[in-house]
């Protein structure tokens, strides 16, 4: 058997995944989100092989994941849903294009898999979706190869341990509770650790869909998907252009709205991150869209609390030469947790958890 080595960001608007046959040489890869599982009405039958799509089966069911579910089914992005929800038929989909481009043999796959879940549904959704795992990497197929794993590792952090992993091993003089705050599309996801250990974790629904919605309804717009983009390049850059072209509206009006709805969705995040001020010393802000509201986030902290930011994590991070070339600059950040926890994964609480016969 060949080992293979995954670690996973469960996201919802994009799994991002580390793969290789070497916990030293991985290669960065992004997949499209969304999902559908299909049925009589949907047969495998129906899609023939596309290289922006995988048909998963396992058992009786079957998913179709990648850009085609959503082009030709309005497969489910599940920008609302737990990640853990659309998690397996993502994994099994990273699992058998790593396995292919690793020129791994499909039916004798050893997986060390590392996934990030975020803080609030950790502690409701991590056993789950292990068993899940377990089973369904036993025979499943993807674009009709079979393939088998043994999962002879498997570790599930919350969002951010990357990067308080990697804090806590570049500071000289620890504080004594540290706060992890991820900022996604759906969650800010917060986890505190306390002399070591972690002692809190909450998932408020206070991501950038806050202020999309908001804009959203404000306008009268059909689609939030098609908003997240342009919002987060208008916020970015300060130019609501192709927000205005978008929505068929003039850029002083977009412009207006825009700051309307951002000043609300930040006074809400401020709260929040005053709640957090209370019971740590310090707070690391990361996540996919700090980079988006980074600047913004300034109003939102208490004065004299210490923050570590981590947006535009390039110069921060020793990425290894042969990871850096791969990674797109604007995925630079989003890589970094998973990069971080990845490199500290084995070593968490002295080992990472070993899968034994007792699970399901």
């Amino acid at each position: 058997m060949t080992i293979l080595y995954l670690s996973i960001d469960l996201s919802s608007t994009g799994a991002k995944v580390l793969y290789g046959t070497s916990p030293d040489a991985m290669v960065p890869s992004v997949y499209h989100p969304q999902t559908i599982e299909l049925n009589r009405t949907l047969s495998p039958s129906d899609y023939s092989e596309m290289p922006d799509h995988f048909l998963i089966r396992v058992k009786q069911r079957t998913w179709l994941t990648g850009l085609a579910a959503h082009n030709y089914l309005h497969g489910l992005i599940g920008l609302r849903e737990n990640k853990a929800d659309h998690a397996v038929p993502q994994i099994l989909t990273a699992i058998a294009d790593a396995a292919k481009k690793c020129d791994v043999e499909p039916t004798s796959i050893d997986l060390n898999l590392r996934c990030l879940l975020p803080a609030g549904e950790i502690e409701i959704d991590r056993k789950r979706l292990e068993a899940e795992l377990v089973a369904a990497t036993r025979t499943f197929y993807a674009r009709k190869v079979r393939h088998k794993c043994t999962i002879s590792s498997f570790a599930c952090r919350p969002e951010g341990s990357g990067l308080y992993k990697q804090f806590v091993r570049l500071s000289s003089v620890l504080p004594n509770s540290i706060g992890v705050l991820q900022l996604g599309y759906r969650n800010a996801g917060f986890f505190a650790v306390i002399d070591g250990t972690p002692v809190r974790y909450r998932s408020p629904r206070l991501g950038l869909s806050v202020l999309v919605r908001q804009l959203q309804n404000t306008i009268g717009y059909p689609d939030e998907t098609e908003l997240i983009q342009p919002i987060s390049s208008a916020i970015e850059s300060g130019d609501c252009g192709q927000l205005a072209i978008l929505t068929s509206r003039p850029s002083s009006t977009m412009d207006k709205v825009l700051k309307e709805c951002c000043d609300a969705y930040v006074a809400s995040l401020g709260k929040d991150l005053i709640e957090h001020a209370q019971i740590t010393d310090t707070l690391i802000i990361g996540g996919g869209t700090a980079q988006t509201v980074h600047k913004y986030l300034s109003k939102c902290l208490p004065p004299g609390m210490k923050v570590s930011l981590h947006s535009g994590l390039g110069r921060a991070w020793n990425y290894p030469v042969s990871l850096q070339s791969k990674l797109p600059q604007k995925l630079y950040y989003r890589f970094a947790d998973i990069f971080c926890y990845s490199q500290f994964a084995d070593v968490d609480n002295g080992a990472a958890l070993k899968i034994t016969s007792s699970v399901a």
